[in-house]
């Protein structure tokens, strides 16, 4: 049974957005990437949201999705110095 309501979505990103962005500020330092890097992944969670089985599996995404988008910018800097 998959999650699919706009509300439960609602309740998601009010629970995680706090430790995804506190995870994103120490990965990067920085406020302004840490809240573009955390509303990115949201956005990837909220187009995939009829997908997940359950709220844990919309959370591992969340947060992989979070590193991956973190890591590609790292990759990115590198090439660009």
């Amino acid at each position: 049974m998959a999650i699919v309501s706009h509300k439960e979505f609602k309740a998601f990103f009010e629970t995680f957005f706090i430790p995804v962005y506190t995870l994103m500020q120490r990965y990067t330092g920085e406020r302004e990437l840490s809240r573009d890097f955390t509303q990115e992944a949201f956005v990837r969670v909220f187009e995939h949201w009829g997908e997940f089985e359950t709220e844990e599996n919309a959370k591992a995404f969340l947060y992989t999705v979070a590193r991956r988008i973190y890591l590609d910018h790292c990759k990115h800097q590198k090439i660009e110095n």
